[in-house]
């Protein structure tokens, strides 16, 4: 029983209540608000020692007149090599001697052009043996042909064009 009292009682003593003095949050606020005030002081400081420099007035024209200057070069890059031209030169070239020197022996140009692709056929079977001679009639066209050529010439065109512009730069 004693032990019972002895523990009543210091647990009665750990829950009583401090009395405060009456002017104890006025104090505890006091200290808080010097406390925010220093640092209030000190975040000022170092915001105005470590603040950015604004730019100056002109700041906007000096950097793009210093971007005019620098020089601009554009590269076009090539889709069709050297090696490309030379063939197809090489094929557009014979295609016309062919044209020119069958359209001299008397035949109108599409009996020319037929002759021609007989002989294209003629070397398929020659070469292959299971090739058939027939190509597709678009093929036998003499606009289609025409065709390829205009391609061929604007194609070779628009190459030395942008090749003439790397040059100059």
């Amino acid at each position: 029983m004693k032990e019972d009292k002895n523990i009543e009682r210091l647990i009665r003593e750990s829950l009583k209540v401090e009395n405060t003095s009456y002017d104890f949050s006025d104090k505890v606020m006091k200290q808080i608000k010097a406390s925010d005030r220093k640092e209030e002081i000190a975040l000022t400081s170092l915001v105005t020692k470590y603040a950015m420099e604004s730019p100056s007035a002109d700041f906007t024209s000096k950097v793009m007149s210093g971007l005019q200057k620098s020089p601009s070069i554009v590269i076009n890059p090539v889709i069709i090599g050297k090696k490309a031209w030379v063939v197809i030169i090489a094929l557009l070239s014979a295609f016309v001697y062919y044209v020119i020197s069958s359209a001299g022996s008397g035949g109108t140009e599409t009996a020319a052009y037929a002759d021609f692709m007989e002989r294209v056929g003629e070397r398929f079977n020659q070469a292959g043996g299971s090739l058939t001679s027939q190509l597709p009639e678009m093929l036998t066209n003499p606009i289609f042909a025409l065709s390829m050529f205009a391609l061929s010439t604007l194609l070779l065109l628009d190459y030395m064009l942008k090749r003439r512009k790397v040059s100059l730069i």
